[in-house]
């Protein structure tokens, strides 16, 4: 049978790793050696479902803060989360989503007060709701807002803040309708 034989030619791929496979009927849950104590490596949200032996699915909920899943379940994945050195993984969000956590700031002159004052203002509101800023210096005549507005674009920004006097028409057309201007 094909899915036997993959099944058991993968379980010889992980004890190859030096990874603990779990069988039929054993308690103990899966533990990869390649996420633990290896400096480079990533954990995956697979591995910390193995490691508590429960559905990546239920990690997930878990991680998102969706409801499903009982309080035992939550500390265990959380434990897993923390021991593994679990990071989720914002570049596949975002190709999932085709949004980034990323705001864009295209300021004209970045020394004056009141940019200086909304650019704070706005790092710190979206530091609080889990996105990062990325700044663009514009320039005075704002002849370097078309390059940065592209690359909003192509970072797939949720939307990028103008501080300037005015959002020109080529501004708009540069950003069109996946990235608002605000």
């Amino acid at each position: 049978d094909l899915g036997t034989f993959r099944t058991v030619m993968r379980r010889k791929r992980l004890r190859a790793l030096g990874a603990r496979v779990r069988t039929r009927g054993s308690a103990q849950p899966h533990r990869l050696g390649q996420t633990q104590g290896r400096e480079g490596t990533m954990a995956t949200i697979r591995d910390v479902a193995r490691h508590v032996g429960v559905s990546p699915a239920t990690v997930s909920r878990v991680i998102n803060g969706v409801p499903g899943f009982s309080a035992h379940t939550r500390e265990r994945v959380e434990a897993a989360v923390a021991e593994l050195g679990y990071e989720p993984d914002t570049l596949a969000r975002g190709l999932r989503t085709m949004q980034s956590a990323v705001i864009g700031v295209l300021a004209t002159a970045v020394s004056d007060a009141l940019a200086s004052q909304v650019m704070s203002g706005v790092e710190s509101a979206a530091r609080s709701r889990g996105y990062t800023v990325m700044l663009g210096r514009a320039g005075l005549g704002a002849e370097h807002a078309p390059s940065y507005l592209r690359s909003f674009k192509t970072y797939r920004a949720a939307g990028v803040v103008v501080i300037s006097s005015a959002i020109t028409g080529d501004m708009r057309r540069i950003a069109g309708a996946r990235l608002p201007l605000m």
